[in-house]
C-alpha cells in the first residue's frame, strides 16, 4: 500500500462526503468531523486486488475508520 495523496481542509471534506466509486461515502457528521484525508492505494506488482484506501483524521488527530474501495 502506497501513500497517494494527502488533502486537508475543505478538500479533504468534500472528497471524504463523495459516494463510491468517486470517493469513501463518509457521513455527511463524519465529514464534518475530518481535518485531514489520506488516500492510499495499491500497485500493480501488490499481490491481491487493486484498491484505494481512504483514511481520515479529525482535529485531535484520531484516526477514523477507513474506507477501501476496490479499484482504482
Amino acid at each position: 500500500m502506497h501513500l497517494l495523496q494527502t488533502l486537508d481542509g475543505k478538500a479533504a471534506r468534500s472528497l471524504a462526503a463523495l459516494p463510491p466509486p468517486f470517493g469513501p461515502g463518509f457521513s455527511q457528521e463524519q465529514a464534518i468531523a475530518i481535518l485531514t484525508l489520506e488516500i492510499h492505494g495499491s500497485s500493480p506488482s501488490d499481490p491481491g486486488p487493486d484498491f484505494c484506501e481512504f483514511i481520515a483524521f479529525s482535529s485531535n488527530k484520531t484516526s477514523l475508520a477507513p474506507r477501501r474501495i476496490i479499484g482504482y
